[in-house]
């Protein structure tokens, strides 16, 4: 379900390119406690939230294993404050890329590349999207 490419990601790397500006900070506590929550607002809307941590200790991959769709959430950095951020993966052209041979560093330095395969995702409607 969740691609093994995933599990290597080393750093937001994606996410610092894009981040929307908002005033708040964040802490490693607070991505828990949010990932806690969708837990169990999945939970309410009828599926099992998978949680699975990257090779970075502040990004994640929550996917929904019914409707195959799954989103990147975690920290990152933005002017001197943590922020939570997240993104929706599109696994279909993920897999595309990853089959025409693209790697890791090719998705992330191409913009149309990582811009056809991520897109910014408000972490309140993260479970809307799994959905």
């Amino acid at each position: 379900m969740i691609p093994p490419f995933f599990f290597q990601v080393k750093s937001f790397f994606v996410l610092k390119n894009y981040v929307r500006v908002i005033n708040c900070m964040h802490t490693q506590q607070d991505l828990y406690v949010l990932l806690d929550e969708l837990t169990e607002e999945a939970t309410k809307e009828g599926f099992n939230l998978a949680v699975e941590r990257t090779a970075d200790d502040h990004l994640f991959v929550v996917a929904n294993p019914r409707t195959h769709k799954c989103a990147c959430v975690g920290l990152t950095e933005l002017n001197g404050a943590e922020m939570i951020v997240a993104y929706s993966i599109s696994i279909k052209k993920w897999g595309w890329y990853n089959e025409e041979g693209f790697d890791l560093d090719m998705v992330v330095e191409t913009k149309n590349i990582r811009d056809d395969i991520f897109n910014w995702l408000p972490v309140d409607d993260i479970i809307t999207y799994l959905s």
